[in-house]
């Protein structure tokens, strides 16, 4: 048990069931804004895109998660 956040970790298999380039399954406008977020986070365009879409495509809740 950790003390840290939850969540956001296991968005990868949500996008296209395994972690391998899938950044091919998003659609031009969501890859832009995939894109952007990378700039900021550290992680891969597969997570951003799963977390995106948790969040209904809000990219300012999506970072903070």
């Amino acid at each position: 048990m950790s003390g840290g956040g939850g969540g956001g970790g296991g968005g990868v298999s949500r996008v296209n069931g395994k972690g391998s380039g899938g950044i091919s399954t998003i659609s031009t406008a969501s890859r832009k804004m995939v894109q952007s977020l990378r700039e900021v986070v550290n992680c891969s365009e597969q997570e951003i895109y799963a977390m995106l879409k948790e969040c209904n495509m809000d990219p300012n809740n999506a970072v903070q998660r």
